[in-house]
């Protein structure tokens, strides 16, 4: 029977193989050191192993494809989902004349009748006589004002 002493840099290394008891951790050139003590026999082995270094690039690998997978799927989940619609806003100048918004959703005869009489009529004043053009005029002012509904006083 010996006595065994054995240093080994702080770390991951495990030691088996016979009965040593871990000390205290000694510094040797500033670099520190866990003591291990026991008693050795004959014919007795010890054994030192170290984690594989490859594994430990393995288990970042792992982790780092695991982050990028679900970034992915975080992405194409928001990517596809239905766009929230935001309320819309209206801009105009300060002490422009607003035009109120009907509560009601305005009839499709309204909106194809102001279609068609526009597409006859605007831009092209000079094509009709005033009579006409006068007539136009006041079409469309009745179906806007169909459309629009009452304006409320002010």
């Amino acid at each position: 029977m010996r006595s065994v002493t054995l240093l080994i840099e702080e770390g991951e290394a495990e030691v088996s193989g016979m009965t040593l008891t871990p000390g205290v951790t000694d510094t040797v050139q500033g670099k520190p050191y866990r003591r291990y003590t026991g008693v050795a026999t004959a014919g007795q082995e010890l054994v030192v192993s170290w984690p594989d270094p490859r594994q430990r690039g393995r288990m970042l690998l792992g982790a780092l494809v695991g982050v990028m997978a679900a970034a992915v799927v975080f992405l194409t989940f928001r990517a596809l989902r239905k766009p929230r619609r935001a309320p819309a806003a209206v801009i105009a100048p300060v002490g422009a004349p607003t035009v109120p918004i009907p509560a009601v959703p305005i009839a499709s005869d309204v909106i194809e009748a102001l279609a068609a009489l526009d597409a006859a009529h605007a831009g092209r004043q000079t094509d009709h006589t005033p009579a006409a053009w006068t007539a136009y005029l006041a079409e469309r002012e009745r179906l806007m004002a169909r459309a629009l509904g009452p304006t409320p006083v002010a």
